[in-house]
């Protein structure tokens, strides 16, 4: 989160144009569904699911016990009011009076006197800590199909604590900073290498810009801060993976708009095509022409038109996401 008044808060889902309905997959999915192991699990399921939803068995961790409680009244998802990290044992929460800036770390100094005043820590609990490998040994069947972490800066530390995980996960989303938010927090480029150095490469970075407006109130383009880095296995890594964790695999990348990698796994793999043999419906080949095309070009240019005059949107924040064009 960038600010309490942010344009991140009322974006559509990022794969708004590419969700697709699974009905056709039903004799597969109902049997085994996607789990979603979400981490930092405050607030609503991922969007971008939404369409899968009633396949997705959603578990959760929110160590805010009040916050966790909250959630499993809800009904949708089985959570653990634990911190996810790289060892065992307790660890100490620090609680900011915006809940959603809550960490294991604490705020840096120049992030709040740039971009975040008026933010203070209200207290600090100990919980219980589980590595993400202990977990899914005492829990074998919910080893993530899609892992997200949003943790607030501690997300390497639960990559770190999740090595044999990681090995039978197709994709993992992860909250990553460009600045210092946290004191001492490892940043994108240290997570992009430990993702890349076991078999994840980067499909999707949504940005998020935060211009410094505790300093400077006017228009500005403002600094990347922020993103949700989409990191999927290759397809030589996907070895690892049973054929049916490969299936559910191809579903979650057709689902978040990577039909191109989806179809070259099954392509690839007729073994993934044996467990679900209508995926291939959901590959449609472009029909467009020439014509459709210059149409196209013709209305593009107007918005970009419209959008130059527009010129930004009044908000000291901006997001990939606010904008649902890929």
């Amino acid at each position: 989160m960038l600010s309490r008044k942010s344009s991140v808060n009322a974006r559509l889902p990022y794969n708004w144009n590419w969700q697709r309905r699974w009905e056709k997959l039903d004799d597969f999915l109902s049997t085994d569904r996607i789990v979603l192991v979400d981490v930092g699990a405050r607030g609503v399921a991922p969007p971008e699911l939404e369409s899968l939803r009633s396949y997705v068995r959603r578990i959760g961790f929110e160590p805010d016990l009040e916050e966790c409680q909250r959630l499993s009244n809800t009904g949708n998802g089985e959570f653990f009011p634990m911190i996810v990290g790289g060892l065992g044992g307790a660890q100490r929460l620090n609680l900011y009076s915006d809940r959603d800036y809550s960490s294991v770390y604490e705020l840096a100094d120049r992030y709040t006197r740039l971009w975040l005043h008026g933010i203070e820590k209200d207290s600090s609990v100990e919980a219980e800590v589980v590595t993400l490998d202990s977990f899914v040994a005492d829990h074998p069947d919910l080893c993530p199909d899609f892992l997200k972490l949003d943790v607030q800066g501690a997300e390497l530390a639960i990559l770190q604590g999740g090595e044999q995980t990681l090995q039978r996960t197709g994709l993992v989303e992860v909250e990553v900073e460009f600045a210092e938010m946290y004191r001492g927090q490892p940043l994108f480029h240290d997570i992009a290498a430990f993702m890349s150095n076991r078999g994840f490469e980067l499909l999707y970075l949504n940005r998020g810009f935060a211009t410094r407006r505790e300093v400077y109130d006017g228009p500005s383009r403002g600094q990347l801060i922020t993103g949700d880095a989409l990191f999927g296995k290759t397809e030589s890594e996907c070895r690892n993976m049973t054929v049916t964790q490969r299936a559910k695999y191809v579903i979650l990348l057709v689902q978040l708009g990577h039909l191109d990698i989806a179809y070259q796994l099954v392509a690839e793999d007729p073994t993934i095509e044996g467990v679900i043999p209508q995926i291939r419906s959901v590959f449609k080949a472009n029909r467009g022409n020439r014509w459709k095309r210059g149409a196209l070009m013709q209305f593009d240019k107007i918005l970009a038109v419209l959008l130059h005059y527009r010129r930004y949107n009044q908000l000291g924040t901006d997001s990939d996401r606010s904008w649902p064009i890929r």
